[in-house]
């Protein structure tokens, strides 16, 4: 590696960039267009039946979305309003970051985040197929709090992975099987260990190089295509950690086609790696842990699966809310040069891997 590359690398994870970034994210949006790109993706051709896939950054229906709704006389309306269209065609999966319960005891943590069981209304309306669980939140209120969230899924007819009532299940694979092609789920969190389920008690899947390498090569037999979700990285860092790029990699070398990553609250870049696409980062999608995040930048990918993987991807920029002021909790999809400028970041991050 040249000094330059050092210290272009030692550059982009300081504060300094950090500042540099805002400022771009803020103000300079009128940029030339021939800096920017309006796509970001590409398209095989196949004969084959296609399934298109989509997965979105945190979605915490919690905290601050708790105050909002309070606020406005809990006024009937959707979050996700602005892309049922786009979900009811496609199978979708988010990242729950906290439990649906209305258990009074949380566990003593800086942040618990909780939502209203009613609120999976909101993801059955929102054409939502599967939840992730792994994650440093759903145990905020105890393994209660879990099973709860749970029970709530499993009669709304809900796909979750990452957690369970045992580690088995909390490490079992999902399948979901539309147009004749099998899609495998499995999530880990690499968070809160604490969370982590155990042979008789509820919680989490927590990484582990043996239990990841098990869990994923047992799954790769029985999908067409196997997605695996991580809850890890630091919080607000722009570009994955060593330990992030290890655990995809790992993941994708047992036979991983898609790695879907959270926690940074940020978006990170993308990495086409062997057969597989890593996603270091969603971002946010729906996040109700802050009520003005300085960075409202997200994407979805959506991408198209067949029986012999992945066969195409879209990029589509969005924000965590459709007014730049403050969170309102309608995440909403961009266009023109602020599109191209979200796109630019991507594009720019992932030149840095």
């Amino acid at each position: 590696m040249s000094k330059i590359t050092r210290k272009i690398k030692r550059f982009l994870k300081s504060k300094s960039y950090r500042i540099v970034n805002l400022f771009i994210s803020l103000v300079i949006s009128p940029i030339p267009k021939k800096f920017f790109t309006s796509k970001l993706g590409f398209q095989l051709d196949t004969a084959e039946p296609i399934v298109q896939f989509i997965a979105t950054g945190d979605v915490t229906l919690a905290h601050r979305f708790n105050e909002f709704l309070e606020k406005n006389n809990n006024i009937h309306y959707n979050p996700f309003v602005n892309f049922i269209n786009l979900f009811k065609n496609s199978l979708v999966l988010i990242n729950l970051e906290g439990p649906l319960t209305t258990s009074q005891s949380s566990v003593l943590k800086q942040f618990t985040f909780k939502g209203n069981p009613e609120y999976v209304n909101y993801l059955v309306d929102a054409h939502i197929d599967s939840v992730n669980l792994a994650n440093n939140h759903i145990g905020d209120y105890g393994p209660i709090g879990i099973i709860d969230t749970l029970t709530v899924l499993d009669n709304h007819n809900i796909q979750y992975c990452g957690a369970g009532n045992n580690s088995n299940e909390a490490g079992r694979c999902k399948i979901i099987e539309t147009k004749g092609i099998k899609i495998g789920f499995l999530g880990f969190d690499d968070i809160q260990e604490s969370f982590s389920a155990k042979k008789n008690s509820t919680g989490t899947a927590f990484c582990s190089d043996v239990y990841l390498k098990e869990l994923i090569q047992f799954a790769r037999k029985t999908v067409d295509v196997l997605c695996v979700s991580f809850h890890f990285g630091n919080e607000l860092d722009y570009f994955p950690t060593k330990k992030q790029k290890f655990l995809a990699r790992l993941a994708v070398d047992c036979g991983a086609d898609v790695v879907i990553g959270h926690h940074p609250h940020v978006i990170q870049g993308i990495e086409k790696y062997k057969q597989g696409i890593i996603f270091y980062s969603l971002g946010n999608f729906c996040f109700g842990g802050n009520i003005n995040p300085l960075d409202k930048d997200t994407f979805i990918p959506v991408i198209q699966l067949s029986k012999q993987g992945i066969t195409g991807l879209e990029i589509i920029p969005c924000k965590i809310s459709s007014v730049d002021y403050v969170n309102n909790f309608t995440p909403i999809i961009t266009s023109g040069l602020e599109a191209k400028r979200i796109l630019f970041k991507l594009f720019f991050r992932s030149k840095f891997l």
